[in-house]
């Protein structure tokens, strides 16, 4: 049944006779890895067995040189870290692109299947892979103007010859409906040995987009999936995703042929038995309900296994300066449910900004105004683009780190500054489906304008690099922010992988406590009723009163619950006090 989807999808997409021959190429491909990848994937000892994804999951999302120490491969310094301070509080970490680049942060990518000798050896992710699963950027939309592919469609030479999109004329009418992720031109010149090609680059001229209108376009990266496999990923990113598939007369983002590749991954992992492996598309600058329709509906049309939420950071962050958690409850209340055994990927933070597009049919744009109004001044930039070449620029997304964003008016006041950022990652850990942090948040990362500057990419103020031996000595200290957000943080982490409530099958209920300023989010394991757990969540930079007896009714608790987050045993009366961004996991205080 697997071969058959795989030669019917391969035929929809390439047509009968393309899709039979990449078919006999790719049935080859997979026996020469099927041994490479069920050896790699027998060796797992912390990988869940019975459903794809567990309470015991969260992601860390890394560059892998964001540490620095004298002397040392920076992917070795993560891997001493995340063992040090991460282990047994999250279960995965994702490494942004390690290969050899040209340009713009490790995307530009000119070998897939060699390590940055900069950054460290292969040795070194297998030495992370001891404790954490390793999760791996598939950067399939283009390739480095200095990758052999590109090499050899300039020199008109197999097989880069066919992997390039071109186009006769800039001019092309139907280009100015195509959908633009950056501001600048959609083609760039080439001098190649027939004359020059106009060449199609969504990104920069260095991001050369592959044709994967092309069937062996698909079995190199197809083929660079299973060695990624092989060597250790369990989780595959694809970035870009949403940009691949070009057709004329078209946007050219988001088209139908995108969900058909997706479902084409999905079935040739089955067929050489990683189904294991989680596959995470990124859909950028499309509706929720777009993005949504990456699941896919029922198993033989599975597609994606996680999908980003991509609205929740900037609706916190808008929660958080309104001190007001109506917004966020009312979105919440309307999400659909993930279909099962696939999950939502929960974040605040990434290597990206945090976007705005995805606000417009949520809040109103004057509430958006006020979001970018209240985020610059507390230290924010803010990105424009154009969705088409004609169009007018409009904000996209504020470039901050999320600690930064989450300052109080007194900057130097620490612990509301503790508070309110835990008030953030707390919802994104309390949601069902799978957390991801960024690792400048466990760090305190906070805006750094110099290299924005110097790199003249907002983006940048978010990428910072830390010398690691200069965090440790603060964070030795307890009573620094950089030992409290660390503790906090991992507290957060550690319990709620011991919690069964909070596994991606158990059910989620939002709560009407009466008060704009909380958040309350009732979780239930997937097995039984019992053990549920209340999370609560003060938006408010004030102390606010709540009914506990009520919610502890609608929540089926006993009046004896204990917080999970401090350990304090608590009795839900008629009147509960939150102090000002205050947290509460509670769980009813009896054995089973």
């Amino acid at each position: 049944m697997e071969r058959r989807n795989i030669r019917e999808r391969l035929q929809r997409l390439y047509g009968h006779e393309k899709g039979n021959a990449a078919y006999e190429k790719l049935e080859l491909l997979i026996q020469k890895w099927q041994e490479p990848v069920s050896i790699s994937l027998a060796k797992d000892t912390h990988q869940n067995q019975e459903t794809l994804f567990s309470e015991r999951d969260a992601v860390l999302i890394a560059y892998g040189d964001h540490l620095l120490r004298e002397g040392e491969n920076p992917l070795s310094t993560l891997a001493t870290w995340c063992r040090k301070h991460l282990k047994n509080a999250l279960s995965t970490v994702h490494v942004l692109p390690f290969h050899p680049s040209t340009s713009y942060e490790g995307y530009a990518i000119t070998d897939y299947r060699a390590v940055e000798p900069k950054m460290g050896r292969w040795e070194d992710l297998v030495r992370l892979k001891e404790d954490f699963n390793l999760m791996m950027d598939l950067v399939l939309n283009h390739c480095s103007s200095e990758h052999p592919w590109f090499k050899q469609f300039l020199a008109d030479e197999e097989p880069g010859r066919r992997y390039f999109t071109t186009m006769d004329s800039p001019e092309t009418p139907w280009l100015k409906g195509v959908f633009r992720a950056r501001n600048l031109p959609l083609l760039h010149p080439f001098e190649t040995k027939n004359g020059i090609k106009n060449v199609w680059t969504t990104y920069s001229p260095d991001l050369i987009d592959m044709n994967w209108r092309e069937a062996d376009v698909f079995l190199e990266f197809m083929e660079i999936i299973f060695d990624s496999i092989a060597r250790g990923a369990r989780i595959i990113r694809l970035d870009a995703f949403v940009y691949v598939w070009k057709k004329e007369g078209t946007s050219c983002i988001d088209q139908a042929e995108n969900h058909d590749l997706v479902r084409l991954f999905q079935s040739v992992l089955g067929a050489i038995n990683a189904s294991a492996v989680t596959i995470l598309p990124s859909i950028t600058n499309v509706t929720q309900s777009d993005n949504y329709a990456y699941f896919g509906k029922g198993e033989e049309e599975r597609q994606a296994d996680l999908i980003y939420h991509l609205p929740l950071s900037a609706l916190l962050l808008y929660s958080l300066y309104k001190e007001d958690a109506t917004v966020i409850r009312e979105w919440l209340e309307r999400l659909p449910e993930a279909p099962p055994n696939r999950a939502y990927l929960n974040l605040t933070a990434s290597h990206d900004g945090i976007g705005l597009t995805w606000l417009k049919d949520l809040i109103s744009d004057k509430a958006i105004d006020e979001l970018i109004e209240k985020a610059v001044k507390h230290g924010a930039l803010l990105s424009s683009r154009k969705k088409t070449v004609d169009d007018e620029d409009k904000p996209w997304e504020l470039n901050a780190t999320y600690f930064s964003a989450c300052s109080p008016e007194d900057d130097k006041n620490i612990d509301e500054h503790l508070a309110r950022f835990l008030a953030t990652q707390n919802v994104v850990l309390s949601l069902r489906g799978v957390p991801a942090l960024y690792l400048p948040l466990f760090l305190t990362g906070r805006n750094d304008y110099k290299r924005a500057e110097e790199w003249q990419d907002n983006r940048a103020i978010n990428r910072g690099r830390f010398n690691i031996d200069e965090w440790e000595e603060k964070a030795k200290d307890n009573s620094t922010i950089e030992a409290k957000v660390l503790k906090g943080l991992t507290n957060l982490l550690r319990v709620r992988t011991s919690t069964p409530a909070f596994h991606p099958e158990g059910k989620q209920e939002i709560m009407q406590t009466g008060q704009k300023e909380i958040l309350a989010i009732s979780r239930t394991p997937a097995s039984s009723d019992d053990k549920k757990v209340l999370c609560l969540t003060n938006f408010s930079s004030q102390s606010q009163r709540i009914n506990g007896e009520q919610l502890q009714k609608k929540c089926n608790h006993t009046k004896e619950v204990i917080d999970l987050v401090t350990g304090e045993k608590r009795t839900m009366t008629d009147e509960m006090t939150l102090a000002p961004y205050q947290v509460l996991w509670l769980q009813d205080n009896k054995t089973q």
